[in-house]
């Protein structure tokens, strides 16, 4: 299953991986956080912008976010 862009952009908050102002600044690029964007267009977006690695953005996109959290 897919995510959506918001449950994307959550993933990411809550992980600790990026503030919402840089999630929002990459949506920007790709027309927004609306219904209709894609969570893997933002997530490229996100690369491009050099905020997350190709890495990164693959385990969030895939709802796994929050293995990459270092520490305990």
């Amino acid at each position: 299953m897919a995510l959506s862009v918001a449950q994307l952009s959550e993933h990411l908050i809550r992980s600790g991986l990026l503030p919402e102002e840089q999630i929002r600044a990459s949506a920007q690029s790709v027309g927004g956080l609306t219904e209709d964007s894609s969570a893997e267009g933002l997530a490229k977006q996100l690369v491009r912008d050099g905020r997350l690695t190709l890495f990164q953005a693959q385990l969030a996109v895939n709802g796994k976010a929050a293995a990459l959290v270092l520490g305990s």
